[in-house]
């Protein structure tokens, strides 16, 4: 498969360059690093085509989530941002992926990986009798004021205290 053609939304420049780098080093190709959501919405009315954007969500000229409202829907987006609490509004938002800063090279992977599954399409059903696969099994779980996505293979034990 093709290697994905990505954009870089974020305002601070070294956060962008690495997360550029690390794209690049990943695999994917970065066609433009951009410092905001006007930027972004410039270089989409363009008619460039882009396999997905990884966006800044704290940026000037509009959040992350204010962009992608704004973006055309066929555009799969990675929300990137060192804020844990916006997780819940970007899933609800169909943002393909939350990345916590700073970003790491092993979880950009992970990243890509979803994004190469969304452009392969839906997974054949499963035969009945297996067990599923749980690739993309994420649960909401409450920290403190806001949610936390978990991914279920990665869960050994729960501990569940008060009504569920």
């Amino acid at each position: 498969m093709n290697p994905l053609r990505v954009l870089v939304v974020d305002d601070e420049p070294l956060a962008r360059e690495r997360l550029a780098r690390l794209l690049g080093e990943a695999g994917a190709e970065v066609l433009a690093q951009l410092e905001d959501g006007p930027d972004l919405l410039a270089w989409i009315r363009q008619g460039q085509a882009v396999d997905a954007i990884f966006l800044d969500i704290q940026m000037p000229g509009g959040t992350g989530l204010e962009v992608l409202a704004e973006l055309p829907e066929q555009i799969p987006v990675v929300l990137v941002t060192a804020y844990a609490e916006h997780a819940v509004r970007a899933f609800d938002s169909e943002a393909v992926d939350y990345v916590l800063k700073p970003v790491f090279k092993d979880r950009l992977v992970r990243a890509l990986e979803r994004l190469q599954a969304r452009r392969r399409g839906p997974a054949k059903a499963e035969p009945e009798g297996r067990a599923h696969s749980g690739q993309h099994a994420r649960i909401p779980v409450r920290a403190g004021e806001g949610h936390v996505f978990l991914d279920l293979r990665r869960i050994t034990h729960l501990e569940i205290e008060g009504d569920i």
